[in-house]
Formats: structure tokens, sequence, C-alpha cells
């Protein structure tokens, strides 16, 4: 219940500001968002980012906070503010022990991976990359994963004076592929090797299993063609294969914590060749069978916003009407 509870929070927290009868401009625009919330190892801490605004700067930056679950019969859990520079803090990730959080942010050009001991003291820089860097996930207790660039080619060399942001280009669209950190030794190693570039992937606990999403266009956000790859693959077998046959834009993929299977939502609309827009279901995929099937959530307007996934355990949010469920 205690984890019911602080999603409820964490949910409701955009709702917080006018419960009378009209929002003022200054509450719309001062909004407080939260996105990314992620639990611990043990299921005993969740950390996400939260917007804020900056009146003098006249920017947003999000910082980071934590909850701590462990008390018992405590309806609100206890929070506390982690960051609170002027830079924007996200993609917090728990160490294996869940002592320590690493990071990306704004600060040092937006190209360095952080880490602060949650037990207090300032943020240490973990490493510098040369190109910017997404989707930090953990792979095992001694190295990170993340969504990067293989680095400048000609083209970016002969040209990066010219800031011109040329639209759809196809022939300079770089692939973005899936890379390790060795947390000792620093070393990185790429993980994939697809010719596109990955949007989102998850990985299992255990590090063996590994699922993307392959965008094979700019242009896929527009017209919805040519499909992405979905593939699956197996770290310690080092084989992959393409998944998820038929369904339109499959996303949010969640490994369960006994590592037999994956959950994942997918569109349902009357025009998918186009992704056309519809409701959100909730679907289950195993690992032994290749097989996925659709999960009863017996709610005929299908999924709204986030679900989350603590170990085996479902909190899902479902559409109901302007309101979650």
């Amino acid at each position: 219940m205690k984890y019911i509870n602080l999603l409820l929070i964490l949910s409701l927290s955009c709702y917080g500001y006018a419960q009378e009868d009209k929002w003022t401009p200054e509450e719309i625009i001062n909004t407080v968002y939260v996105t990314n919330p992620v639990f611990s190892k043990d299921g005993q801490k969740v950390v996400w980012s939260q917007r804020k605004g900056l009146t003098k700067e006249d920017k947003f930056v999000n910082q980071l906070y934590l909850a701590r679950l462990d008390g018992k019969g405590i309806v609100k859990p206890k929070i506390v503010q982690l960051t609170r520079s002027k830079s924007s803090e996200s993609n917090p990730v728990f160490s294996a022990d869940g002592e320590s959080l690493y990071f990306l942010s704004t600060r040092e050009k937006g190209k360095k991976l952080w880490k602060l001991n949650l037990y207090g003291g300032e943020a240490e820089e973990i490493h510098s990359f040369q190109n910017q860097i997404s989707a930090v996930k953990r792979l095992n207790d001694e190295a990170l994963l993340f969504i990067g660039e293989e680095g400048k080619t000609l083209y970016d060399i002969t040209h990066e004076k010219d800031n011109t942001q040329i639209v759809e280009d196809t022939l300079h669209w770089n692939p973005r592929r899936i890379y390790s950190l060795n947390l000792k030794s620093k070393e990185i190693t790429r993980i994939s090797n697809n010719a596109y570039r990955i949007n989102n992937y998850a990985v299992s606990e255990d590090g063996q299993f590994l699922v993307y999403q392959e965008i094979r266009s700019p242009d896929y956000g527009v017209d919805g063609n040519p499909k992405p790859y979905y593939v699956l693959m197996d770290l310690k077998a080092n084989t992959s294969r393409k998944i998820l046959p038929g369904l339109q834009g499959p996303s949010g993929f969640k490994f369960t914590r006994n590592g037999e299977g994956f959950y994942f939502s997918a569109e349902t609309s009357s025009d998918p060749e186009w992704n056309g827009s519809g409701i959100r279901e909730l679907y289950y995929f195993t690992l032994s069978s290749g097989k996925f099937v659709k999960v009863p959530l017996d709610w005929e307007n299908g999924l709204s916003g986030e679900y989350f996934l603590n170990g085996n355990n479902l909190i899902v949010q479902l559409a109901n009407g302007p309101l979650r469920k």
C-alpha cells in the first residue's frame, strides 16, 4: 500500500496548485511535473526528477528527489530534495547497493556522468564522454548501460562550424547504439550493432536480456513509417532476434524481477498503418516461449500515462476521461 500511496502523490502532483475555481497563468506556467520514478533494488527507496521554475534565470530545471519507504504505518513517505543547483539533473539510477545514485546533468556541458552518495556530500564526476549520452541504466554490479553515438563523422567535422539544422536528413542520420561503461576501469564497450537509432530499451535485472526499439527513419514521428524494429538480445549467448510483430508502437519495456519476462504497452487503433490514435493496452512477453499475451485490465479505455513495476508487482494508471484511475 505504501508504494501505491507514494505513486498517487507523484502522479497527482501536477494538480496540487489549484483546487479552486480557476488556475492563474502563473500556476499553469509553474506546474510541477514529476518524471521517471525509479525504485531501488530492495524496493525501500524511490527517486525521481521534478521540474522547477527559476524566476531570475527565466528557465526551468529538473531536480532530484528521494523518498524512503521503510517506515511502517506512514501514509506519506519521508521525502528529501537531493539537488538544488541551477543545472538540470535527470536519469537517476541506483547503485547496486542502493547507497548512491548515478545521474546525468546539464552541468559541465552535459557530457559527464555523476554520482551522489545518499548519506551526504557533493556529487562527484564519474566519467567524461566525448559525445552526449542518454538513457543510463544499471547492467550489473560493475557496469552501466547508456545510449550514445560513435563519434563525429567526416561530414560532421567538415561542417562543425555550420549551425544549420537540416530537417529529415536521412543521408547523415547517424546511428545511436547501446554501450556499457565499466565503473572501475572506465572501459566503454559497444553492446548493440544496429544500423539506425535506438530510441528506448530495458535490461533484465540479472543483466542477461535486453530489449530495444530501433527507429529506422527521422520522419517516423510524422508518417509512422517505416515501422521500427523491436529486438531482443541475449547478452550471455551473444544472440539477438526481432520480436513483437504486428503490434502498433510497443514501448515502456519493464522486466520482472524474476527475469522470466517483461511487460510493455502498445497502441490499439483502427488505423495501425499510419499509427492512428487509439488506446494503450498492456502486454506480457515470456522469454522462454518467445510469445506475448495481453494483460486483462478489465477496463475498456486502456492505460493512461505510465505504469510502474516494483519487483513483480504492477501499479497501473487507467484512462478515465480527463483523469486517471
